[in-house]
């Protein structure tokens, strides 16, 4: 962060000012957030706002807490819908990458899946009766 404020300081242009300027107010509350993760995490603090969720899902997202990132990632998606837009972009891709990470056990925060060698017991019509047979 003392690079963006030093940026910040020695820029002339005010475009570059402000870009600079937003770039280290990000970092910085990045900063907070991470500081407040723990305790979001267990439940004893909670996100102010939906930008405050898209932090913590990039966040966590960076940590292997994929199970997390893709909670935030839904609550901020299932109130506004339309900010996902699709796969590219700025939070339908990253929500996606999160929700199946955790869906397949990569995350660091949840349990991995159950491997289990065994094949399945019986022919698969006893496991779904009535279900079409796909040869």
């Amino acid at each position: 962060m003392p690079a963006f404020r030093q940026a910040v300081k020695l820029s002339k242009d005010d475009q570059s000012s402000k870009g600079y300027a937003e770039s280290l107010a990000e970092a910085e509350r990045g900063v907070t957030l991470a500081g407040r993760l723990p305790a979001v995490l267990r439940g004893d603090d909670r996100p102010k706002d939906d930008s405050e969720r898209l932090t913590l899902a990039r966040i966590c997202a960076s940590r292997g807490l994929d199970a997390a990132s893709a909670r935030f990632y839904a609550e901020v998606l299932d109130a506004k819908p339309g900010i996902a837009g699709g796969l590219e972009q700025p939070y339908g891709y990253p929500a996606a990458v999160s929700s199946a990470r955790a869906g397949c056990g990569l995350g660091k925060d949840d349990p991995p899946r159950r491997r289990d060698p065994r094949p399945l017991p019986g022919p698969i019509s006893q496991l779904a009766p009535g279900a079409p047979r796909i040869v």
